[in-house]
């Protein structure tokens, strides 16, 4: 739609410019009475601004993704509920962004959360959250967590060791 407004802008803009008797898409702009070449222009003009402001902005820059420290977590007793915080910097754009926490656990073996849906509206900072449930284990919890952009691009942060000892 917005390639339609465009193009019919800058061909009206040109009938404008060059008095009328022109021909594009099976439509004929007679020649114009010099008074009337103004509103013409003008015409040209607002469509080629909605069809700019309609066009789709780009997909989002992200420039840094980060995992907040978790560090030794204090507990009572397990199951203890841990929450582990994100964000992501883009540099612009706008669309919707895929994250998922991956966990590497100290015995070789990873996890990873379900996704996150993070919506971008341009340049800036955006936050975002996981919660993981950790049950009683001899010896505790251990390993790196690490938030991790999905999709449609693929960048992750610098991995944050945890301990959970219950």
């Amino acid at each position: 739609m917005y390639q339609t407004l465009i193009l019919l802008g800058i061909v009206v803009l040109l009938a404008g410019l060059v008095g009328g008797g022109l021909k594009a898409f099976g439509v004929e702009i007679p020649v114009l009475d010099p008074k009337r070449v103004g509103g013409v222009l003008l015409a040209g003009a607002a469509l080629l601004a909605a069809g700019i402001l309609l066009r789709p902005a780009g997909a989002p820059a992200v420039s840094l993704v980060t995992t907040d420290p978790v560090g030794q977590v204090s507990a009572p007793s397990c199951p203890v509920n841990v929450t582990i915080d994100g964000s992501l910097t883009a540099s612009g754009g706008q669309g919707a962004l895929t994250v998922a926490l991956h966990v590497s656990w100290d015995d070789g073996t990873s996890s990873v959360s379900p996704p996150v849906t993070v919506q971008v509206n341009g340049a800036g900072t955006y936050s975002f959250s996981d919660v993981w449930l950790f049950s009683y284990r001899p010896g505790g919890h251990a390993g790196d967590f690490e938030w991790e952009v999905v999709s449609p691009i693929s960048d992750g942060s610098t991995p944050q060791p945890f301990s959970v000892p219950c």
